[in-house]
């Protein structure tokens, strides 16, 4: 926790026929409150290489 608030992180793995990869998702909350809903800061999107299936 800042001073500001609260950062989070969210990993979801997607598996799939052609390639694997995965979806990350970055939350912030204001003043450390976690009963308000989240502000999405980033979402960043991963494609693994096809020999990590």
């Amino acid at each position: 926790m800042t001073k500001y608030g609260i950062n989070l992180s969210r990993k979801v793995e997607i598996i799939g026929n052609e390639r694997s990869g995965a979806i990350i998702v970055r939350y912030f909350y204001p003043n450390g409150d976690l009963e308000n809903i989240p502000q999405v800061t980033s979402i960043v999107v991963l494609i693994y290489p096809k020999n990590n299936l």
